[in-house]
């Protein structure tokens, strides 16, 4: 039987890998935006609304996913630690 702790550790890591790849997508998105906006004078104004509905979606997005993802290892360590408490052969 795997020991819960690593469960969580590595539940943790992963989590934490996952949001740092949405962090990096939204800013490398953004800096796409912003070197469209300055090379495409004609739709800069264009390119910069659509960067900020972009960075704000972005964010949006990235603050539920790690609601969610935080409540979930919530779950899993709690539901490690009742396995822990829980008396042997019961």
């Amino acid at each position: 039987m795997s020991d819960p702790v690593d469960e969580n550790v590595l539940l943790r890591r992963q989590v934490e890998a996952t949001l740092r790849f949405v962090l990096t997508s939204t800013i490398v998105g953004i800096v796409i935006i912003a070197i469209l906006a300055a090379l495409i004078s004609g739709a800069r104004g264009v390119l910069i609304l659509v960067g900020v509905v972009y960075l704000l979606t972005s964010l949006v997005a990235y603050l539920v996913l790690r609601r969610n993802l935080m409540a979930r290892v919530k779950r899993h360590e709690e539901a490690a630690v009742g396995v822990e408490s829980s008396p042997p052969g019961g």
